[in-house]
């Protein structure tokens, strides 16, 4: 995440961040853990 920072700023950065954090939760519901829930972005 720090290269993505640098290089595109850290906008890009948050970006990344919540879109890993959708594809992990879709992930998740889909495994069928409905007790997992989006992770708040720091």
């Amino acid at each position: 995440m720090a290269d993505i920072d640098a290089k595109s700023g850290h906008a890009a950065d948050d970006n990344t961040h919540r879109i890993l954090n959708q594809a992990m939760y879709d992930v998740a519901q889909a495994l069928g853990h409905k007790d997992v829930k989006l992770a708040s972005l720091h």
